[in-house]
């Protein structure tokens, strides 16, 4: 997706995600999708995946917050590659985190 076909509430959402390093894809120009979450930033609407209904929480500050509860579970699942690359764990070549994670 380019920036540049994107909604001002689009545009603002991805980069306070960017800011609060949290690992996100934008799956339309409409929807961003966060670990089980899916984000309307154009509506506030929350969705969890497989949910028929939009959740009661509304806007980028709820899923937010959202994201935060769940990140406080599994920290990692949320961080940027980028952000675990500087670790100690590379040995010979070979990155552990690199080989543990789904991206």
């Amino acid at each position: 997706m380019t920036r540049g076909h994107n909604s001002p509430e689009m545009n603002f959402a991805l980069e306070r995600l960017a800011a609060e390093r949290i690992r996100h894809e934008q799956t339309s120009k409409f929807q961003i999708k966060v670990g089980p979450y899916n984000f309307y930033p154009d509506k506030g609407t929350i969705y969890m995946d497989r949910d028929q209904k939009a959740r009661l929480e509304r806007g980028l500050e709820e899923f937010l917050a959202l994201i935060t509860k769940l990140r406080a579970r599994n920290p990692r699942a949320f961080e940027y590659a980028s952000a675990r690359k500087s670790s100690p764990d590379a040995v010979r070549g070979f990155d552990l985190s690199d080989a543990l994670s789904d991206d």
